[in-house]
C-alpha cells in the first residue's frame, strides 16, 4: 500500500485558541496548506473556521489521556501528510514532550529541544539561571509543601504574588489543569493562593509585586542567537495579574530586554520562539518574569509589525537561513475585546483588587479604547468567519460573569 498523498504542509494543534488562528492565517497567507486539529470537547475550534484551513481534526481530550491525545495526532500527521506540527497551548505541548523523541520521528514540531522546555517551562528554574546570568529578577521563595505555608506566610512582606512553577499540571492519574498567578494582599489570600497551587500537584514561586509596565521580547533564534525580535509593552491583563494581554502595542527595541533575551536564550543554545517576559520595578528596572517556550497569546502583535513569527518556524524546520531582522512597524496596537470586556467586568465588581482601578476609571480606559484604532484578536477583514465564530462563546461568558460579578477561571485560549 503506497503512502497516502499529503493534503496539507503544516499541522496546527489546539484550534481554539487565538495564536493558531494566527498561525493559520500566517501560513495560509504564505501559500501554505494547513489543517487544524482541536480536542474533542473544544472541537473543531476557530481557527478552523479560517478561510485558509483546508481541514478541521478531532482529536482525544489532551486533560484526562495525554497519551491517546499524541496518538491522535500520530494519526492526523499519517491522514495529512504534514511535514510540521505547530502546538500552541500548554496542555498540548506538555502531551507532545512526554513522547518528543518518538513524534519526531515522524514530523518535524515547532518546539524547542527538550532541555530547553524544561528549563523555561519552570519559573524558579528560568530564575536560577537568569541570576547567574546577570539578567535582573525578583526576589522570592519556593514552596513545595502544605507544611511550609504557614511559615512563608508569616514571613511575607505584602502585597506579593502567586505563581505555579509549572502552568500546566497533572496528577498521577492526569487530572490536567491550567493554574495562573494570584496577587495577595493579605495573609488569608496568601494561604488561598498557596493552598490552591500545592493541592493542585504544583509548586509555587512567591515574589513582591512590582508596580511598573509589562513588556515582552518576540523572539526567534537558532542555535542560541536571536535572528528577530518584536518588543511590546502591555497596559492590562485578563485575569488582571499574569494573565493574557488584553491590549499591548509593539514598541522600540530596548537593549536591556534584547541584551537578556540573547543571554538567556544563547546559554540554552535555543531554537524556535520564544515569549521573554519583564515588568518593571519602581526603579524602571526591566525584571524577568518568564520565558513562554510556545506561541504565545499576544503573538500577532509581531505579525503585524513584520516578523511573521509562525512563517519563521516553519522556515527554520525547512533549514532555511534566517536573515536578522527588526520589526518594520512601530505602535502596532492590538485588543482582545473579549478580554477587555472581561476586565471591565472584574474592575465594576471588584475595584479594590490588587492592580485594579476605580469603577470609573474603568469605564472611562475602556470607552477611550473603543475610540482609537487598532488591531482586534479575530477580527480579520479578508477572514471574518472566524470572528463570527468566537462572538457566541465569547457572549456566554460575558453573560455568566455579569451575573457572578467574578474572575476565577484561568486566561482564556
Amino acid at each position: 500500500m503506497g503512502h497516502p498523498r499529503p493534503t496539507c504542509d503544516v499541522l496546527v494543534l489546539d484550534a481554539g485558541t487565538r495564536p493558531a488562528l494566527v498561525a493559520v492565517r500566517s501560513l495560509g497567507r504564505a501559500g501554505l496548506s494547513v489543517a487544524t486539529a482541536e480536542c474533542d470537547a473544544r472541537w473543531p475550534g476557530v481557527a478552523a473556521r479560517s478561510r485558509y484551513a483546508v481541514s478541521a481534526l478531532r482529536l482525544p481530550n489532551l486533560e484526562t489521556d495525554p497519551d491517546q491525545y499524541v496518538d491522535g495526532v500520530l494519526s492526523a500527521v499519517l491522514r495529512t501528510g504534514a511535514q510540521l506540527v505547530l502546538p500552541v497551548h500548554d496542555g498540548s505541548v506538555a502531551a507532545l514532550r512526554k513522547r518528543l523523541p518518538e513524534v519526531l520521528l515522524q514530523v518535524g514540531v515547532a518546539l524547542p529541544s527538550t532541555s530547553a522546555l524544561d528549563l523555561f517551562e519552570d519559573k524558579s528554574r528560568t530564575q536560577l539561571l537568569a541570576r547567574r546570568l546577570g539578567v535582573p529578577t525578583a526576589d522570592g521563595s519556593v514552596v513545595e509543601d502544605l507544611d511550609d505555608v504557614e511559615a512563608v506566610v508569616d514571613a511575607a512582606e505584602l502585597p506579593v504574588v502567586v505563581k505555579p512553577c509549572r502552568s500546566w499540571v497533572a496528577d498521577e492519574r492526569w487530572h490536567a489543569q491550567r493554574l495562573v498567578c494570584r496577587a495577595a494582599a493579605t495573609r488569608e489570600e496568601l494561604r488561598e493562593a498557596l493552598r490552591g497551587v500545592l493541592l493542585a500537584g504544583g509548586t509555587a514561586l512567591v515574589q513582591p509585586l512590582l508596580p511598573g509596565r509589562r513588556e515582552a521580547v518576540h523572539a526567534v533564534a537558532v542555535d542560541g542567537r536571536v535572528m528577530v525580535c518584536c518588543t511590546q509593552a502591555t497596559d492590562r491583563t485578563w485575569p488582571v495579574l499574569g494573565g493574557s494581554s488584553v491590549l499591548r502595542w509593539s514598541i522600540p527595541s530596548d537593549p536591556e530586554l534584547g541584551h537578556a533575551a540573547e543571554l538567556l536564550l544563547g546559554a540554552v543554545g535555543y531554537t524556535g520562539y520564544a515569549e521573554v517576559e519583564f515588568r518593571r520595578d519602581a526603579g524602571g528596572t526591566p525584571v524577568l518574569m518568564e520565558v513562554n517556550p510556545r506561541l504565545s497569546a499576544s503573538v500577532e502583535v509581531a505579525v503585524r509589525s513584520g516578523c511573521d513569527v509562525p512563517l519563521l518556524l516553519w522556515q527554520v524546520h525547512l533549514g532555511a537561513p534566517l536573515a536578522s531582522a527588526v520589526p518594520r512597524r512601530q505602535d502596532v496596537r492590538m485588543r482582545w475585546f473579549g478580554g477587555d470586556v472581561r476586565w471591565l467586568v472584574d474592575m465594576l465588581c471588584r475595584p479594590g483588587q490588587v492592580q485594579g482601578v476605580s469603577r470609573t476609571a474603568a469605564l472611562t480606559t475602556f470607552g477611550r479604547e473603543c475610540l482609537r484604532r487598532s488591531g482586534s484578536d479575530y477580527l480579520g477583514w479578508r477572514d471574518p468567519v472566524p470572528a463570527l465564530a468566537a462572538l457566541p462563546g465569547f457572549m456566554g461568558t460575558a453573560v455568566r460573569r455579569s451575573r457572578n460579578g467574578l474572575s476565577k477561571e484561568p486566561a482564556a485560549r
